[in-house]
């Protein structure tokens, strides 16, 4: 998953400059230093449903370890946003320092609570017989809230399931059919969602199956009226006579 990044050149106890590095994401980077702190501000845009993780890194090991003394838009389940705020206690970070130091700041899409099999896109799942639901959890919640919603509207609540990645759904025979149908799954401790990809619901038993046992029976209905009007049978008449199939090209 791509990061985001910008970085910020900071003179501790002296002069101040400030360097943005473009990438995604992050925008209108800036700094204040507050006695031994720095105070960064920046903007986050991004989907509205989307968390962040965002840290802050420094050259003073290479960028190997993120700093600790923060508080403020930093850590897990940052949302977007104008003017976040990240405060550094630069002095009990670091102790005793004066020079020029290089932050970086680092930002990544957190995963959602869950994500559903991407073998539901497009499926067409039937009304009136158990559906396997499949997905993969990033939470360790032990239940979620299933919500079935069409065209963006909530049609109905499925209730608590076990999080167990795996349901079966008993789609109800009076469910209407039609396409646009997605399930969103909620968590119950921090109300954050995942939704399902795009799918239909169409009868138990498609028309065209429903059609064809009635279909069938013509050729032999035609066989046997075939027979029995033009000499076939123990009481034919005085020609055998050639029984043509309907479903053959010619016939």
């Amino acid at each position: 998953m791509e990061a985001l990044h910008r970085v910020l050149f900071v003179v501790l106890g002296g002069l101040l400059l400030l360097n943005v590095v473009q990438a995604q994401e992050i925008t209108n980077l800036s700094f204040e230093i507050k006695g031994r702190s720095v105070e960064i501000s920046y903007d986050l845009s991004a989907n509205t449903n989307q968390y962040f993780i965002v840290e802050l890194y420094s050259d003073q090991d290479g960028y190997a370890k993120k700093l600790s003394h923060v508080r403020g838009d930093i850590g897990e389940d940052v949302t977007p946003g104008e003017r976040k705020r990240i405060i550094w206690d630069a002095g009990n970070e670091l102790g005793d320092f004066k020079g020029a130091i290089e932050l970086e700041v680092r930002g990544r899409i957190m995963p959602p609570i869950l994500e559903f099999s991407a073998t539901m896109a497009g499926k067409y799942i039937r009304r009136g017989k158990l559906n396997d639901i499949v997905w993969t959890t990033h939470t360790s919640e032990p239940s979620i809230r299933l919500e079935l919603y069409r065209e963006g509207k909530k049609i109905t609540d499925l209730g608590l399931l076990d999080n167990t990645g795996k349901y079966t759904w008993a789609v109800p025979v009076s469910q209407k059919t039609g396409s646009r149908y997605q399930l969103v799954a909620v968590s119950l401790q921090s109300e954050k969602r995942a939704v399902s990809p795009v799918f239909k619901i169409g009868q138990k038993v498609p028309v065209g199956l429903k059609v064809a046992p009635a279909a069938l029976l013509l050729p032999l209905g035609y066989i046997i009226y075939d027979k029995l009007t033009n000499g076939g049978g123990t009481n034919g008449g005085t020609e055998n006579q050639k029984i043509v199939d309907p479903w053959e090209p010619g016939g």
